[in-house]
């Protein structure tokens, strides 16, 4: 059973969407967010149509908040995550 906020959440998001103009992405880069010794999150970096994408994003978290969820403060920084590293298990490196 889904969470009673998605049904309101999946309409915030609908104008949002429905307003994003086509976008050309590509991959670009790489890396990981986290330090060398514990690495958290590994990405691609995207590439584009970056301005319209960080538009949405901007969109998408502000339905969020009318909604009262909790959203992060920190900057939008496109890019697609990989996988992450499970807490305390160790790294290859």
């Amino acid at each position: 059973m889904p969470h009673p906020v998605v049904p309101d959440l999946v309409a915030a998001a609908g104008p949002a969407v429905a307003d994003a103009p086509a976008m050309t992405l590509r991959l670009a880069g790489g890396g990981r967010f986290g330090s060398a010794r514990r690495p958290q999150v590994a990405w691609a970096g995207v590439d584009g149509d970056v301005g319209p994408l960080s538009e949405l994003a901007v969109r998408l978290t502000a339905g969020a908040r009318g909604l009262g969820l909790p959203v992060e403060d920190r900057p939008f920084r496109p890019h697609l995550t990989l996988g992450r590293w499970r807490p305390g298990r160790p790294t290859e490196g």
